[in-house]
């Protein structure tokens, strides 16, 4: 399982799986994210992919672990990428990651 530190938080990758291993005021921060992220809201899914970052996961998600993993993974100008295939990854939404964080497991 890769680690990685988020918040002073050492936690399994993805992050999204494993907010149950964060502090629990991490853990509420992160899930009143969630809650209020555009596919939470049933807001249309953008096109820029940076959009799309802060839609599918929320601003915490996105600001703490997937834009700057995903800048060092592909550069700077995240919005070169385009978002056609990112409909297939597995979706996130509060309540499996809300039962996850209650039942202490991914």
């Amino acid at each position: 399982m890769t680690l990685v530190v988020v918040n002073e938080n050492i936690l399994g990758q993805p992050i999204e799986s494993n907010i149950w291993q964060m502090k629990i005021s991490d853990q509420t921060e992160y899930l009143k994210s969630i809650a209020i992220a555009g596919c939470a809201l049933g807001v249309p899914m953008p096109k820029k992919f940076t959009d799309w970052i802060y839609w599918k996961f929320g601003k915490r998600i996105a600001e703490d672990d997937m834009i700057p993993y995903n800048r060092k993974m592909f550069g700077k100008d995240l919005d070169l990428l385009g978002t056609y295939l990112l409909e297939k990854l597995p979706s996130v939404s509060l309540e499996k990651t809300l039962c996850s964080c209650l039942g202490k497991k991914a």
